[in-house]
This record gives C-alpha cells, structure tokens and sequence, in this order.
C-alpha cells in the first residue's frame, strides 16, 4: 500500500475515537478488533503480509484520539499505518498540529470492568499492538494549549489489560523483521508545545491481582517486549540492531511530566508494569537504542515520577519512570558515545522513586537489571525563572528514593542521574553536567532496601567501569 494522507480541518477539531461498546451499564458489548485509524492497513488476522508507505499531515484546532471503551479487545486509536497484529513494513513522516489547542491520546478506558479482553491502545506512530516489521519515518507534533485542560500534549494509558499510550514506532509486542541487515524502529522525533506535556501511565480496574496490566505512556520508539528483531537475539554482541532517532520535546509555557501509573493500593488499583518513559526501549524492549534527547520546559518543571504501589500478588511492580534509552529487563547497549541527554528547566528538575518494589526514576540510559554498555552525556539545568515582580520561581534539582506506602517500606525504588541502574552490569561511560541554581540540589534516600538518591553511573549490583567527569554548580 502506498500514497499520501492528508486531513486538514482548519476551523475545527480532528476526533478518532474507537466504537464505545456499553450503552448501559452491564449490556451490549461491541465486537472484538472495532478501531479508528488514520493510516494503512488496519486491524489483520496476522496472518498476512502488508507493507505500506506514504507520508501522513494531520491538522486541526485540537487532535483527539481514544482507544475503544469495554470491548472485547484490539478496539484502538491510531494515527499511523499499522494497526492490531498487523504484519509489514511502514514508513513515511507523520505531522501532527493542533493549530490552537492540544493533542490527546486515551488508552481505552472502563467505567465497570465485566470481563473485556484487552489491547485497547492509542497510538501516534507507525505499528501497533503485536505488529511485526520494519517501521521508519520522522514524527513532527506541534501543539498549542487545550482551554480546559492546559495541556499541549496529554497522553493516559487506559485501565484495562495493554491499554497503552504511545508516540513513536512499535507498540506492545510489535518487533522488528529478522535478518542480516541492521533492524529496529527508526526516525527523530520532535515536539513542539505551548502548553503542559503529560505522559501518564494507568491503573488498573479488574480486581485481578495476577495479571500484567502493562498500562504504560511511552514516548519514544519500542514497546512493551519490543525486540529490535523479531527473536531473543543477544544484543549485546550484535551492535547494529536497535531502535534510534534523535528526540526533541519542548514546551515553551508549561510543565513536562512522566508519571507511571499504579497509584494507590486496592483492588480499583490492580496489577503491575505502569510504566511511563521517554526514550527507545521499554519494558524487556532488547537491542541497542540511541540517539539525543533533548528536553526544555522553558518556563515549567520536568517531573520524572515513578508510580505507587499497586495491587498485585506479585511483589515486584515495576511501575518506573525514566527519561533515557533502555527500560526494565532490556538487555543491550544504550546511547553512543556521542550522544547527549540535554534536560533544560525554567523551574524544578526532579526524579522521585514510587511506593513499590522496583518503581524506581531515574534520568539516564539503562534501567533495573538492563546490562550492557550505556554512553552519553548527560546535561541538567534547572534554571531559576524570574517573575515580573522581580522574585525567583522554582529551581533546584531534586533526586528522592522511593517513601513508606501503608506501611510498607519498597525495595529498589531508587532515583538517579546517571547510567546504568540496579543490576544493570556493564561499563556505562559520559560526563554528567548539573546547574541546579540558587535552589540547588536535594537528594533523599528514601526508605526501605536499595531505596537511594544516586548522581553518577552504575548503582547497586551493577559490575563493570564506570567513567566520566561530574560537575554540579549551584
């Protein structure tokens, strides 16, 4: 499939929404893989192979898209091609521009969990929930400010199983093809607003206490198990796979927040893997990811917040937030020596640790039990903003472990600057730069096992050399 995709409302707002299942609370469902796309292909059995091309120019005064509501699952939203267990190739630039209002993307979301299936995503990318291939193009978002929400840019993943969130190339379980030439989802990024950006990860509602929910609010290329080929390659000794392209998130008047989601503890609050990340990876997302992030709220805080502590029979909840390449469980090598992460603030630059076990932050390449080798600067400054009455607003750089949630102090909830992370092995390698102003810095341990505040590579149970010059100005 080839050809150019245009949408252009220039008076009013560009909606996408996938069919909403219950009119009544506890009555008719819709049928499974129900979606709204603006992009080739669609929803596929998976069973066949489709490639497509064709660059993609969307435009309206506000962009709203949302994954379907109590359906039987596969019900989602997606600017790109693709689409649900989709299989093949696509590529080409897609823009996005609110002209005055922002852009929004929702997970699809429950109001009474009655047993749906899952996978009821949102998406602005190319792939999709389970969607093989080799996906490529450049993605240009720009946005104004939402009149209600304030937001240029807000991305929640929904409640309900794979009800993810996401900006960038693959999706849950989507992996590149296998072969000899160099794979992974490709292309920069850039963003553009006037308003707050918000990436928020979800919370589950079905009172199941075994499942991996996997809500997740990525901004980058990867996904959730989103290999840079499609098999169990060891990427550390093949360094041509993975997923790269330079990323560039701005807001000129407000905040830029990554919060994972799992907030709370009871059984409204079920399950595990509320992840929010910018970067390429994600959870178990294996290959070797790059290229610069560069991050400036001018007049706003950057917030990287790990989640809480979720309901779940397994101890372990991973529920982090990260600005860097790599993720949870990923295994390659993360950044090129070239490389810089750059985060600019007008106000506060802070990396706290969630309320459970592994709900760790952090500002860096890698991530918990991530080995490899990880390079690149690293670049913070929390610049102090001046308001018209002459006093200093916000500043500082704030780095704090993971706290008590009822009770119950978590383990490994750590925050830091720096590459590598718990577990993660490997000689992790670049200068870290931070100029926290006149608030300065602030680092709390927090409380429970391997609950730290860390500025420099490597961390606990993490083997190999760890190299760079550190400087801090406040």
């Amino acid at each position: 499939l080839d050809g150019a995709i245009e949408v252009d409302s220039e008076t009013g707002a560009v909606t996408v929404t996938a069919f909403e299942g219950r009119t009544q609370a506890g009555r008719t469902r819709d049928s499974q893989s129900s979606y709204a796309q603006i992009g080739h292909v669609g929803s596929s059995t998976g069973m066949e192979r489709v490639s497509a091309t064709g660059q993609i120019n969307v435009t309206g005064t506000e962009l709203f898209f949302r994954g379907g509501n109590q359906s039987d699952g596969y019900a989602f939203a997606q600017l790109g091609h693709g689409g649900a267990n989709s299989k093949g190739d696509f590529a080409g630039d897609i823009f996005a521009t609110a002209t005055t209002g922002g852009i929004q993307f929702l997970g699809g979301v429950e109001t009474i969990y009655d047993g749906g299936s899952a996978g009821n995503y949102a998406q602005l990318g190319h792939g999709g929930y389970d969607a093989d291939g080799t996906h490529s193009g450049n993605i240009t978002v720009t946005a104004g400010v939402d009149a209600v929400g304030g937001f240029g840019l807000n991305f929640v993943a929904g409640n309900h199983l794979y009800s993810s969130v996401q900006l960038g190339h693959g999706g849950y379980n989507a992996r590149s093809t296998d072969s000899a030439d160099p794979q992974g989802f490709t292309g920069s990024i850039s963003i553009d607003t006037v308003g707050d950006i918000f990436f928020t990860g979800g919370n589950g509602i079905d009172g199941s206490a075994s499942a991996n929910h996997n809500l997740s609010a990525h901004l980058g290329h990867g996904g959730y198990d989103a290999d840079a080929v499609n098999s169990n390659t060891n990427f550390l000794s093949d360094p041509d796979w993975g997923h790269s392209g330079a990323i560039a998130v701005i807001s000129t008047a407000g905040d830029i927040v990554f919060s994972a989601g799992g907030t709370g503890g009871t059984t409204n609050n079920t399950g595990r893997l509320h992840w929010a990340q910018l970067g390429h990876g994600g959870y178990a997302a294996g290959g070797n990811h790059h290229g610069d992030i560069t991050v400036e709220a001018t007049k706003g805080d950057v917030l990287i917040h790990a989640g809480g502590n979720s309901y779940d029979n397994d101890t372990d909840r991973y529920n982090y937030a990260q600005l860097g390449h790599g993720g949870t469980n990923d295994q390659g090598n993360f950044g090129l020596a070239g490389d810089t992460i750059k985060v600019t603030a007008g106000g506060e630059v802070g990396v706290r640790g969630g309320e459970g076990t592994h709900n760790f932050a952090m500002i860096g390449n890698g991530g918990y039990n991530s080995d490899g080798t990880h390079r690149g600067a690293i670049e913070i400054y929390a610049n102090d903003t001046v308001a018209m009455d002459g006093s200093t607003i916000g500043g500082g750089v704030v780095v704090s472990g993971g706290s008590v949630d009822s009770g119950t102090a978590p383990n490994e909830a750590y925050a830091m600057i720096g590459h590598g992370g718990y577990g993660s092995s490997g000689d992790h390698e670049g200068s870290i730069t931070v100029n926290a102003g006149e608030a300065g810095l602030d680092f709390d341990a927090g409380t429970g096992s391997f609950t730290f505040a860390m500025l420099g590579h490597g961390s606990a149970y993490s083997n190999g050399d760890q190299s760079g010059v550190i400087s801090v100005e406040t």
